[in-house]
């Protein structure tokens, strides 16, 4: 199951967005699954607290929003999380400079000038690879450094910092702490 939040003030869009993903649900393998975020405050939370393995993001949030607060929502992925970005606006010019580099993990639409079902396949393309589920915030990757930490590096600490007055055996020790 793709977890995919959609980060939309229109209500009329949102609508959109789930016929289109009931539609492709009924013909696809992958199903997906949706979490709203309606303005700026709920996007924020919700990849806060959930986990999720792709996002549709609106640039504008809410009628007054004339500078594009979906960026900053954005930015939080781009910072801390690793998942597909698929960015769907009427407003693609608000985006800063830093954000218009496209790639396979992030992507720029006009919404008048994308079919949403050719986004939702682009994204499932990403997913069927189980890269979100390697790199994702309960990926293995993260899985492992858990295991590192807690099992290598704490009970391995008191040496550690017994030894921290030698700056250039430092790192050599946390290599080794790190491979027992």
């Amino acid at each position: 199951m793709l977890r995919l939040l959609i980060v939309e003030d229109n209500e009329e869009q949102i609508k959109l967005y789930k016929d289109t993903i009931d539609e492709f649900n009924a013909g696809s393998n992958i199903k997906i699954n949706i979490e709203i975020g309606n303005n700026l405050e709920e996007g924020l939370k919700q990849i806060r607290t959930n986990d999720f393995d792709a996002a549709i993001i609106d640039l504008r949030l809410g009628s007054e929003d004339m500078t594009g607060k979906g960026k900053q929502i954005i930015k939080e992925i781009k910072s801390n999380l690793r998942f597909p970005v698929f960015i769907l606006t009427a407003y693609p010019g608000d985006l800063d400079e830093d954000l218009k580099k496209e790639n396979v993990f992030y992507k720029i639409y006009e919404q008048t000038k994308k079919d949403t079902i050719e986004v939702l396949e682009e994204m499932t393309d990403v997913y069927k690879t189980g890269i979100t589920k390697i790199m994702g915030r309960r990926g293995i990757i993260e899985e492992t450094l858990q295991k590192v930490f807690w099992g290598n590096i704490v009970i391995n600490m008191e040496y550690w910092k017994k030894e921290v007055e030698n700056k250039d055996k430092i790192e050599k020790i946390g290599g080794i702490i790190c491979r027992q």
